[in-house]
């Protein structure tokens, strides 16, 4: 509906309501999303947990505890709001499993941080080059990727998987499957995968056939705002509630986050969560050897666009070190850990947040610890030292990101938008503007929510795009804005970082 239809008709409109299933790497929230035809209300209905799970050698996603909190979060918006119209899902990129034609589901969703990838990564390396890959796709290579895993399993002698497959579907169009019966693959999730050649849109015959992946198991490409299909009767536990529309939105949770921010130029995104993302909006994909060198990523978006973005290991380097902290019987919240950084001294350590070993779950603190005794000489011993440490170094690395985005696209970047978790963090959110010397606005911490309820908004015609969309978010969500505050002393600290980190790739490159 045009906004000065809505103006002329306000008396008409009525609040329409929206679910959004946003699932992340640490927790899965059912979201609702109210639009009375000007401004948009978003409530949390429904909150869970979740993380990877090692078993063996192997670290899965419980797909069937995230599948039953997706039906009790429907359960409990059905009681709370049950003239909802759709309901769109978005999640983290990468995972799959496969079904066979009976829709039975083949093996559990194995998690990105798996090292399947890794016991192959030579092997699989060897196929094709890096820079082939990146021609054709847009995209890095990745041990976490889509194609890396589905190659590993054929190197693992996991072939008969793939015969019996009817169709691979990634996690966000899993549950989406189990819902309607309808499979697909999304575009923004395709658009990462490895898979997609991103020129025609399609799966690339080139990539398929040099990994030995059968390309009857690929499902449609599908676009956001695309009206897949209606819940099923039949769905256990949601058998009572009335059939509803389920939209295809940006599935991928990065692209539903930033989507609504990437209509205005000269600025940044930076999505603040288990991963810490900076991304900028382009007219196209940009796939020079400059952007490969610098591992920045071209990932699909509203329209069949794109947008580049540059990953950073973000707060997954704190959950993990929590995790540690309650495997002792020390349970601490975010606002104990803001308090510890506070009280501790600035710019004592330092380290490469995106070292390969910081990846994997387990034994989080002492790998920093070493890593900090690498590159600056001395280990934080205390809590409170260790999380200002990875606090600051993720701060040295965004700004860092930003640098190479800017060089790349030859645009400057003038203010930020800090969305999603880390957009309640006062501290980062400070330590952010003051090192990157500019405005860092704090937007929702539902970012990814709001993409796909705006997406869904999009689909059924309420609104006609993103970039209103975006106009009726800065309406509704009134960001807290940081200014930037002893520049010069962050400046000469992130400097340092930077020679250190230079230092450290030589003396690696001469091994």
């Amino acid at each position: 509906m045009r906004e000065a239809d809505r103006k002329k008709n306000s008396y008409e409109v009525k609040t329409v309501k929206y679910l959004a299933f946003d699932l992340g790497a640490s927790s899965g929230k059912m979201m609702l999303g109210e639009f009375d035809g000007s401004r948009l209300k978003v409530s949390q209905i429904h909150k869970f947990l979740n993380h990877p799970i090692n078993m063996g050698r192997s670290v899965y996603w419980d797909y069937l505890y995230i599948y039953s909190e997706m039906v009790k979060g429907i359960q409990m918006a059905a009681n709370a709001a049950p003239e909802f119209v759709s309901m769109g899902i978005d999640g983290y990129c990468n995972d799959f499993s496969f079904i066979n034609a009976a829709g039975d589901l083949l093996f559990p969703v194995r998690s990105y941080r798996d090292n399947r990838t890794g016991r192959y990564v030579e092997q699989i390396r060897n196929k094709m080059t890096e820079e082939r890959l990146f021609s054709l796709t847009g995209n890095l290579s990745s041990e976490a990727g889509t194609r890396m895993q589905l190659a590993a399993m054929s190197e693992e002698g996991q072939e008969y998987l793939f015969e019996k497959c009817d169709k691979m579907l990634f996690l966000p169009d899993l549950l989406l499957y189990y819902l309607t019966g309808e499979k697909i693959a999304e575009f923004t999730l395709s658009s990462v995968s490895q898979l997609m050649n991103y020129r025609t849109k399609t799966w690339d015959a080139e990539i398929l056939d040099t990994f030995l992946i059968p390309n009857r198991m690929m499902g449609e490409i599908v676009k956001p705002g695309t009206l897949v299909g209606k819940k099923s009767a039949s769905v256990y536990g949601l058998e009572t509630i009335r059939a509803f529309d389920m939209m295809a939105v940006c599935e991928h949770d990065t692209a539903s986050a930033f989507s609504p921010y990437l209509s205005t130029q000269h600025e940044a995104v930076i999505s603040s969560g288990t991963w810490m993302l900076c991304g900028v909006p382009i007219n196209g994909p940009l796939t020079t050897s400059g952007a490969l060198e610098r591992k920045i990523n071209n990932e699909g978006n509203l329209d069949e666009n794109y947008f580049l973005v540059k990953s950073i290991m973000g707060t997954w380097l704190i959950q993990e070190v929590l995790r540690e902290c309650e495997a002792k019987g020390m349970y601490l919240d975010f606002v104990q850990v803001d308090s510890m950084i506070l009280e501790a001294k600035p710019f004592r350590y330092s380290f490469e947040v995106d070292d390969r070993a910081l990846f994997r779950p387990g034994n989080m603190m002492e790998k920093i610890k070493m890593n900090c005794m690498e590159l600056s000489g001395a280990k934080p011993e205390s809590l409170g030292d260790l999380f200002r440490c990875i606090q600051e170094c993720l701060a040295f690395k965004c700004r860092q990101a930003l640098e190479e985005l800017q060089e790349e696209t030859g645009k400057e970047i003038h203010r930020i938008h800090i969305i999603d978790g880390g957009a309640k963090d006062k501290t980062f959110c400070k330590f952010l503007a003051n090192v990157c010397n500019m405005p860092v606005n704090a937007g929702s911490n539902c970012a990814s929510a709001l993409g796909n309820i705006v997406v869904q908004m999009i689909g059924r015609g309420e609104i006609e795009s993103m970039k209103e969309g975006y106009t009726i978010i800065q309406n509704s969500f009134i960001p807290t804005v940081y200014y930037p505050d002893n520049h010069s002393l962050w400046n000469e600290k992130y400097l340092q970082y930077r020679k250190r980190i230079r230092n450290r790739k030589k003396d690696e490159d001469m091994l």
